[in-house]
């Protein structure tokens, strides 16, 4: 069997009731709980969705486990900023669905989903992260910078025109706000 993991939000009783569930299979094979306020990223992705016991559960109300994320591998991560992440919804007792956006996206395979608290939120794709470090070390070398140091220093002392350099990716990039801390922290 191929090594991948299922991830899913627990709410059975007991000891690890809301925590993050991970079931490894493969070599590995193994179950992990996290608390909620860890991070983790979560790579290659696929939301799973067992519509008929999701419709028993819209049915009767009652919890039970219909729905998870496959996905093939994880990491805990300290921090990561949801600012402007599309939230990726699963409540069977609301709607059978997996959706973002209002639209169902069950067998959706999707490259990077992050933890925050009980929620699951989109990552934006590596391209596009990459593209905007591209965008962030290009000024600082059009800027002179020495160094990251010297080029968070142009940033501070020269706002206005990094936040040119914002605007103008920004209407080239109209699906994601960009604000500069975040240009800022994709390069620490």
């Amino acid at each position: 069997m191929k090594n991948h993991c299922e991830v899913r939000f627990h709410l059975g009783a007991g000891q690890h009731f809301k925590h993050w569930q991970i079931k490894q299979f493969g070599e590995n094979k193994q179950i992990l709980y996290f608390e909620p306020t860890h991070q983790l990223v979560l790579h290659n992705c696929t939301l799973v969705s067992k519509l008929n016991k999701a419709k028993q559960v819209l049915d009767s109300q009652k919890r039970d486990v219909c729905g998870w994320v496959k996905c093939d591998k994880f990491e805990v991560k300290d921090y990561i900023s949801i600012d402007n992440l599309k939230p990726v919804i699963y409540d069977p007792k609301i709607s059978i669905h997996w959706t973002m956006d209002g639209e169902c996206v069950d067998n959706t395979k999707i490259e990077k989903l992050c933890t925050h608290n009980r929620r699951l939120y989109c990552l934006p794709k590596s391209s596009e992260v990459e593209s905007i470090s591209h965008v962030v070390r290009t000024w600082f070398v059009n800027e002179g910078a020495r160094s990251f140091a010297d080029g968070l220093y142009h940033a501070v002392n020269e706002k206005d025109a990094f936040n040119q350099m914002i605007k103008d990716y920004a209407k080239n990039c109209p699906h994601r706000t960009i604000k500069r801390y975040e240009l800022l922290r994709i390069n620490r």
